[in-house]
């Protein structure tokens, strides 16, 4: 893709977007034809992935043409913690008032509430430069879309991996033979899929199925639940540790995502 006259990248982005070169995105999905109809795009624009976005097209960009130019949209290509995740948005285009950006629209495909943010400008700003951090919960697409008052659309994309918060603890003093107690922790959103966000479409159920331990590659407990089990899934148990070998825990989700923390069990000296 290119940009005209391409804006500077902001350094502590740089420092979250870690081995993001090491990681393939998912295969696209065949999409409706009435959803890709929505508006004209380049070959390399994301398509319309579902109808809450495609409501979010119809209603506030109508069949206007989106071109991918003139704005910047920075964010890591790997978030290891979906809540808290660093977004800056950039233009180059005129803040005068005869031409002017009057309205920024930050889209998350996949969260619950798609339109995730608006950002609605004078020219008394000066300059497009907006920085924020938000939450996803899933790797997805993101979309900022700039409107100027003169109805044109300007858009840049990103494609942000999503990976689980996880922490798993063992005491720091362990002897052969010690019955420990493990402790974890993952951030999920453990969707019931029994509601709805503020525009009425449902929230997929979207939760932890399957957590498996593994103590030196040998399996030792596996756990399934359902969506009953909380937010933020916290989980403790005991474990025999009679020799030094690492201790893994693997979470898997209902839509295939695999995500996996593993702490060194090592005995302390006498």
């Amino acid at each position: 893709m290119s940009h005209d006259n391409p804006l500077p990248r902001r350094s502590f982005l740089e420092t979250v977007a870690v081995a993001a070169a090491a990681l393939a995105g998912s295969a696209a999905t065949a999409r409706s034809e009435r959803l890709l109809a929505l508006a004209p795009s380049g070959p390399d624009d994301p398509e319309i992935p579902n109808e809450a976005v495609a409501k979010i097209y119809r209603e506030r960009f109508g069949g206007r043409p989106i071109t991918r130019a003139h704005v910047q949209l920075d964010m890591p290509a790997v978030a290891e913690d979906g809540r808290i995740v660093p977004v800056i948005i950039e233009s180059d285009l005129p803040m005068t008032a005869e031409r002017y950006v009057k309205g920024i629209h930050l889209i998350v495909d996949h969260n619950p509430d798609a339109h995730l943010a608006g950002f609605y400008l004078t020219p008394a700003i000066g300059q497009v430069s907006i920085t924020t951090r938000i939450k996803m919960k899933r790797t997805t697409w993101v979309r900022a879309i700039v409107e100027t008052n003169t109805g044109e659309l300007w858009a840049d994309y990103a494609k942000v991996l999503v990976t689980l918060n996880a922490r798993l603890r063992v005491p720091d003093r362990i002897a052969k033979g010690d019955v420990i107690t493990v402790n974890s922790i993952v951030s999920h959103p453990m969707d019931t899929g029994f509601f709805r966000t503020r525009d009425g479409a449902p929230i997929p159920a979207y939760f932890i199925s399957e957590v498996v331990v593994t103590y030196g590659g040998d399996e030792v407990a596996r756990f399934e639940w359902t969506s009953g089990i909380s937010r933020d899934p916290v989980v403790s148990f005991s474990l025999k540790a009679d020799h030094e070998a690492p201790l893994s825990m693997t979470w898997k989700d209902n839509k295939g995502a695999v995500y996996s923390k593993s702490v060194d069990i090592a005995f302390t000296a006498a």
